[in-house]
């Protein structure tokens, strides 16, 4: 994690004569990627590039981590023949 974030502070850093506190302010990710978009040839590309790796237009539905789901990981839950819900733990035979 460390080194990812270090990729956003060390031009800016260079050039204000500044050490790197691990925090990507706005300025350092707005320099970094007017860094890289200078090398990408349309305008199309650089937005496709950007919406793909950040999601700034909203089209990927996100889910937050597995640590908001209240469903333990170890429990799947299926039908049975009469279409009601049954729930069966891992290692644990009905």
């Amino acid at each position: 994690m460390q080194e990812f974030l270090e990729t956003f502070e060390i031009h800016h850093n260079i050039r204000n004569n500044s050490a790197p506190d691990h925090i990507v302010t706005r300025e350092e990710f707005e320099e970094y990627y007017a860094n890289v978009s200078a090398s990408i040839d349309t305008d199309e590309y650089f937005l496709t590039m950007m919406n793909s790796a950040w999601n700034f237009d909203k089209t990927r539905v996100t889910q937050k981590g597995w640590a908001a789901d209240s469903t333990p990981r170890s429990t799947s839950s299926k039908q049975n023949l009469a279409g009601k819900p049954q729930v069966q733990s891992a290692g644990v035979r009905p």
